[in-house]
C-alpha cells in the first residue's frame, strides 16, 4: 500500500511499481552473478579441486584477474629500460646468494648480499627465506633484517607452505627421498611422503588455489614423471597418499617448477633444458622455451630462468621478448 497526499491509505500500486521491481530484480541477478564470478576466480576453474574443501592459500598470492600467459614466438632483445617486478634471488657459482633488483629500469640494478644461507633448494614466500646453513640446518630469515631461525634439522629442496609458517624439505636415506613438515614457531615436524628411486626430487611447491603441496614422483623405468598434490598437513606416507590427487603424467623427467600466481597453469624444465608451459585444468602442455628453472614473478607478467649457458633470461609475458640479464648463476628464485 501506498501512503497519499492526505495522509490515508490505499492498496492501489503506483503506477511505475512493476518496472522497479523489475529492475531492482535485474540488478539482484547481476549482483549474484558478479558474485558467482568473483567466488570462481578466486579458486581455480577445476571441480575437482573444488571437491577438496581445502582453503585458499595466502591472499596476496592470488592475483585475480592475471591472465593466463598466450604464448607466441619468442624474442630476444636488449631493451633495457623495462622495470623488474619484484626482485630475484640468484645463486652464484660459488653458493652464495644475491638479490637483484631493478624497480626502475634494468638498466640501473642493485645487486646486495644475502649473508649465511646457502643457495641449495632455496624457497621464497614474500619477504621469507628459507636454505641451509653453512652447518646443514634448515634455516629461514622471516625478513631482511632478521636473524636466521634454524629448525634444527637437516635437510634440502626447501619450500614454503601456504600460511608462510611452515617449511617443507626433503631427507635422503638409501635411495629414497621423504618430504617432511616443520613449523617455525615450536619447531615441531612431521614425516609425510616418501619418494623411491629419485636421484634428485624437485622442490615441493604449494597451490596458489588450494594450498596443497605439489610433488613429481619419477618414474625412471618408464621415464615418466607423474604430477599429484597432498594435503598440507597430512601425516605418514599411507594419509598422504591415500588422498592424493593426481594433475597430470608427463612423458619426461622435470628438473624444477613453479605456479603461475592464477594457479590456472604450471611452468616446468625437464632433463633436455627445456621450459613447458601446463595447463593445470587438463594437463596440456606447450613448449616455451629453451632453459632451466622457470619461475613467475609475483604479479605473473614476467617469467625468469636460465638458459643453456646458465646465464639468467627474463621473459615479458606479454610480448614473449627475452632480454639477457648477462648475470650467471645456479639457481634462481623471485622475490616480492
Amino acid at each position: 500500500m501506498r501512503k497519499s497526499k492526505k495522509g490515508l491509505y490505499d492498496d492501489r500500486p503506483p503506477s511505475n511499481f512493476i518496472p522497479l521491481m523489475l529492475g531492482a530484480g535485474m540488478l539482484l541477478l547481476c549482483f549474484i552473478s558478479c558474485m558467482g564470478v568473483m567466488r570462481w576466480n578466486m579458486h581455480r576453474a577445476d571441480l575437482d579441486y573444488a571437491r577438496t574443501g581445502t582453503p585458499l592459500g595466502v591472499q596476496r598470492f592470488i592475483y585475480v584477474g592475471t591472465p593466463v600467459p598466450v604464448l607466441g614466438k619468442v624474442v630476444s632483445i636488449s631493451d633495457q629500460s623495462r622495470p623488474l617486478k619484484g626482485s630475484l634471488i640468484f645463486t652464484a657459482s660459488d653458493g652464495v646468494l644475491y638479490r637483484f633488483s631493478a624497480p626502475h629500469t634494468l638498466a640501473n640494478p642493485t645487486v646486495t648480499l644475502i649473508p649465511d644461507l646457502q643457495g641449495w633448494g632455496l624457497s621464497v614466500f614474500g619477504q621469507r627465506l628459507a636454505g641451509v646453513c653453512p652447518n646443514g640446518e634448515v634455516c629461514v630469515r622471516l625478513d631482511n633484517d632478521a636473524p636466521l631461525h634454524s629448525l634444527k634439522v637437516q635437510g634440502t629442496i626447501l619450500a614454503w607452505g601456504a600460511d608462510g609458517e611452515t617449511v617443507y624439505y626433503y631427507t635422503h636415506t638409501e635411495g629414497t627421498h621423504t618430504l617432511h613438515r616443520a613449523t617455525i614457531q615450536n619447531d615441531s615436524t612431521w614425516d609425510m611422503i616418501t619418494l623411491k628411486g629419485l636421484s634428485l626430487p624437485i622442490l615441493p611447491i604449494f597451490d596458489p588455489a588450494t594450498g596443497r603441496i605439489l610433488i613429481a614422483d619419477w618414474d625412471k623405468q618408464k621415464g615418466t614423471t607423474t604430477l599429484f598434490t597432498i594435503p598440507a598437513d597430512c601425516v605418514g606416507d599411507a594419509q598422504c597418499r591415500s588422498q592424493k590427487q593426481v594433475i597430470s603424467t608427463l612423458a619426461h623427467a622435470i628438473t624444477s617448477a613453479d605456479y603461475h600466481p592464477s594457479a590456472m597453469c604450471l611452468a616446468y624444465s625437464d632433463f633436455t633444458g627445456a621450459i613447458y608451459l601446463m595447463n593445470t585444468r587438463d594437463g596440456s602442455t606447450q613448449f616455451v622455451v629453451g632453459g632451466t628453472d622457470p619461475t613467475f614473478s609475483p604479479d605473473g607478467a614476467q617469467l625468469a630462468f636460465l638458459n643453456g649457458s646458465n646465464m639468467i633470461q627474463l621473459m615479458d609475458l606479454s610480448d614473449m621478448t627475452v632480454i639477457d640479464l648477462g648475470i650467471p648463476a645456479l639457481s634462481v628464485a623471485w622475490m616480492e
